[in-house]
């Protein structure tokens, strides 16, 4: 868990279709920061796209891009129909401190940084998955955790997942 209070700065930035996409305080956000020549990102757009269909809008999800014609190539190549945000100019990455991609954020609904991670580690999947079906249905995150590593959950986030990469779940 990152111990800060003060929400992180709100953005705006053009999505794909050239809607504007804004970060607002109501609603958690999860912020993906992804690369098209980047091996790691590839694995994780179908776990944001899955986080995303799986929130039930109960949680913002989007990628956001930092190289506008890779942007595309990742939207075609994982089917994504979650909102891929254009960072090409770096701007909105360089005020959160972004460094290496995949880097993902997970905000509360007063857009207060909650669990940031970079890479694709299992513990850090595993745990924001968790806490994203918390969100979504307002439970304990733990006891989901522990459900799915009993392989007890089916049709929530984590218990998807569980289904997805069996290897990732200790016995």
């Amino acid at each position: 868990m990152v111990a800060n209070v003060d929400p992180l700065p709100g953005f705006t930035l053009d999505a794909l279709d050239g809607k504007p996409w804004t970060l607002q305080s109501g609603r958690p956000a999860l912020l993906c920061f992804v690369k098209e020549d980047c091996p790691t990102c590839g694995l994780t757009m179908p776990l944001i796209q899955a986080a995303a269909e799986a929130a039930g809008g109960t949680v913002d999800v989007v990628a956001i891009g930092q190289d506008s014609e890779g942007n595309a190539t990742l939207v075609e190549r994982h089917q994504l129909k979650l909102p891929m945000l254009d960072d090409s100019a770096l701007k909105v990455s360089f005020r959160y401190s972004i460094e290496i991609v995949p880097t993902v954020i997970l905000t509360d609904a007063a857009g207060v940084e909650q669990r940031r991670f970079i890479g694709f580690g299992k513990e850090d999947w595993q745990a924001l998955l968790a806490e994203l079906t918390r969100l979504a249905l307002n439970t304990d995150s733990q006891q989901l955790l522990e459900d799915a590593r009993d392989d007890r959950v089916g049709t929530d986030l984590v218990g998807q997942f569980v289904i997805a990469h069996p290897d990732w779940v200790s016995s």
